[in-house]
C-alpha cells in the first residue's frame, strides 16, 4: 500500500479484509527488517483497522515493511505478546510531486484515485531521470580523512547523530536531560560535508586535506637531531594527536577513525518547476498523449501513417517541454562505482 505523505497530519494507517473485532499488533520495519515500531490495534465490525502512525513516518519518505500479528496480550514493558502472523506487506509512504486532489475533476473517490495513479506514474518518470526528490533519515559509515571536514555523500540537511569510534559524540535530540555533546558538529555552508565547531573570535584555519608529515632530518653536529647550534625539525605525527589541541597539527578527523552520521538528506520541499513537469505528464497520462509522443516524430510519410521516432523518445519522458525542465537537474552520483 502507498500512504501520501501530505496533510492532514499525523499519517493515519488503514487495513481492511482482517477479523471482525479481533486484537492486533502492527509492526513497522524498514527495508533491512529491523524493528522500528509496534502498534496495538483493534479491528472494527468490518475487519477494517485504521491507526495513526507516530510523527516520525510522517517527516520522511521510505518504503517499510508491515506484518500484523494476533495480540495475545501486553507484556507490561510497552511491547506485546505476538501470536500467529496474518498479513505482511509493503508500505511505501511517499510526498506526492502534486497533490492529486488538486489535480482530479471531481471529488469522487474514483476521480481521486485516478489522479493519485497518474501523479504515482509521473512521480516515478522523473525520479528515474533526476533520482527523485525525496526527503530521508540516512546513516552514513565512513573514516575520517585526517582533515577538518567529513564529507557526506548525500544532499545533506541537518545532523542528528554522531558515533565516533563507536561512542556516541553528538546528539541533536537527546532523551537524557543531563546529556552534553561532546563535539558541536554542523553542516558546512555548502551543503557537502560536516565539521566541527570552535568558539573563537580570531578565526581557525581548518585543513583541507590530510597534513604531509615531512622526515626529520639528521643533524650534522654533536648530535644527530638535538643540537644547540640549530633549531629541531619535527613536525607533530597527527594520527597520535588526541582531540584537546585544535591547532598546529591536530586534525578535527583523524585519519581511519570510524564514523557514522545519523543525517537529514534530500529536498525539504518540492521546486515548483517539478510540480510544474509532474503536472503536464500527468495531463498526458490523462489525455493518452504518452503513446503519440507528442514532439519526437522526426520523420513523418503519408500513405498509411509511416512515423520514425527520435531515439530520445525511449530515454525521457516522451514530453519535450518536461525533458527542457528536468535537464536542469542532473542525477547525483553519491558513491562511486564501477563504469
Amino acid at each position: 500500500m502507498e500512504i501520501s505523505r501530505s496533510h492532514p497530519f499525523p499519517l493515519t494507517l488503514t487495513q481492511d479484509e482482517l477479523e471482525p473485532s479481533t486484537e492486533y499488533v502492527v509492526t513497522m520495519m524498514d527495508d533491512h527488517a529491523t524493528d522500528l515500531v509496534e502498534l496495538p490495534a483493534t479491528s472494527d465490525g468490518d475487519g477494517v483497522i485504521s491507526i495513526s502512525l507516530p510523527d516520525y513516518f510522517s517527516r520522511y519518505d521510505d518504503e517499510y515493511r508491515m506484518e500484523i500479528y494476533l495480540n495475545l496480550g501486553d507484556n507490561g514493558d510497552g511491547t506485546y505478546d505476538r501470536g500467529d502472523i496474518v498479513l505482511i506487506d509493503t508500505v511505501t509512504i511517499m510526498r506526492p510531486y502534486v497533490n492529486p486532489v488538486d489535480f482530479s475533476d471531481s471529488d469522487s473517490p474514483e476521480d481521486i484515485q485516478q489522479a493519485r495513479s497518474y501523479e504515482a506514474i509521473a512521480r516515478a518518470m522523473i525520479n528515474s531521470i533526476t533520482g527523485g526528490f525525496e526527503y530521508r533519515r540516512e546513516t552514513v559509515e565512513t573514516t575520517g580523512l585526517g582533515s577538518d571536514y567529513l564529507a557526506i555523500p548525500f544532499r545533506l540537511n541537518k545532523i542528528i547523530r554522531v558515533y565516533e569510534n563507536g561512542a556516541l559524540v553528538y546528539d541533536a535530540f537527546p532523551t537524557d536531560s543531563e546529556w552534553v555533546n561532546v563535539r558541536e558538529y554542523y553542516v558546512t555552508p555548502d551543503n557537502s560535508a560536516i565539521t566541527v565547531n570552535i568558539p573563537t573570535t580570531i578565526g581557525v584555519n581548518r585543513r583541507q586535506s590530510k597534513p604531509v608529515r615531512g622526515r626529520t632530518a639528521g643533524s650534522d653536529s654533536f648530535t644527530t637531531y638535538n643540537t644547540n647550534d640549530s633549531p629541531v625539525y619535527s613536525e607533530g605525527i597527527y594520527d597520535s594527536k588526541t582531540f584537546v589541541d585544535m591547532t598546529g597539527s591536530s586534525v578535527m578527523f583523524p585519519n581511519g577513525w570510524d564514523y557514522t552520521v545519523i543525517i537529514d538528506a534530500g529536498w525539504p520541499i518540492i521546486p515548483q518547476d517539478i510540480k510544474q513537469a509532474t503536472t503536464l505528464l500527468m495531463n498526458d497520462l490523462k489525455c493518452n498523449n504518452i503513446p503519440y509522443i507528442n514532439s519526437y516524430i522526426k520523420e513523418y510519410k503519408s500513405d498509411q501513417f509511416n512515423l520514425s521516432f527520435d531515439p530520445g523518445v525511449f530515454k525521457d519522458t516522451g514530453n519535450r517541454v518536461a525533458d527542457k525542465i528536468l535537464s536542469a537537474y542532473v542525477r547525483p552520483i553519491y558513491r562511486m562505482g564501477v563504469l
